[in-house]
């Protein structure tokens, strides 16, 4: 039997290869290909579902979400932006993927949850786009605990000498280095705890 021509062989070769990547483009456009597939990293989606799903409570698992949690992701990661999305369309989409008699969602849940928000919140972009934009605000987010650190001012110890004080052989003696420094130290001492402590103000 007659083989081909050498060159006959390698365009043929060569169509074949054009086929299998115009097919597997073809596949992506069409949708084959899980769109979950195209996040960077959802070991971080996954990572952020977790720090949120046991917050606030040491007996969770982290692999179910409850409602205040999921609301409070949503608000954390910049989901609710109180113009496309809010409060309470978070709360008809917890309801809408959650089991009927359940109070959590589950992870597989979460990911559905966020595909009805993503048109909602990305409005112009397309589903897929859309999706991707709203796993990105999610991504490696964890809890943010709301409050204001309440700053003590610094109170000398009692036997330590306040700045400005230099210790002698009698008692303290003191020149205050402005007004302010003097009405400092005669706000903290009253004239009986100058005279226990021995400090004078000059």
């Amino acid at each position: 039997m007659l083989r081909p021509p050498l060159r006959a062989r390698r365009e043929r070769g060569e169509t074949e290869v054009k086929k299998r990547r115009q097919t597997q483009e073809d596949s992506g456009k069409t949708g084959i290909f899980p769109i979950m597939a195209e996040s960077n990293d959802m070991e971080q989606l996954l990572a952020a579902f977790k720090k949120f799903a046991i917050h606030g409570d040491t007996k969770a698992t982290g692999k179910e979400l409850n409602g205040k949690n999921w609301a409070k992701l949503c608000k954390d990661c910049k989901i609710i932006d109180g113009k496309n999305v809010t409060g309470t369309d978070v709360d008809i989409v917890f309801s809408k993927v959650k089991q009927k008699m359940s109070r959590v969602i589950t992870y597989e849940e979460f990911q559905r949850a966020l595909e009805e928000l993503a048109p909602k919140r990305f409005k112009g972009q397309s589903k897929q786009e859309a999706l991707q934009s709203i796993f990105r605000l999610v991504e490696g987010r964890e809890p943010t605990n709301v409050g204001v650190t309440k700053q003590i001012p610094h109170v000398p110890p009692r036997h330590a000498t306040p700045p400005g004080l230099q210790a002698a052989d009698g008692p303290f003696s003191w020149s205050a280095t402005s007004a302010s420094d003097e009405d400092f130290w005669r706000c903290i001492f009253s004239g009986q705890q100058r005279d226990l402590l021995n400090i004078q103000v000059c």
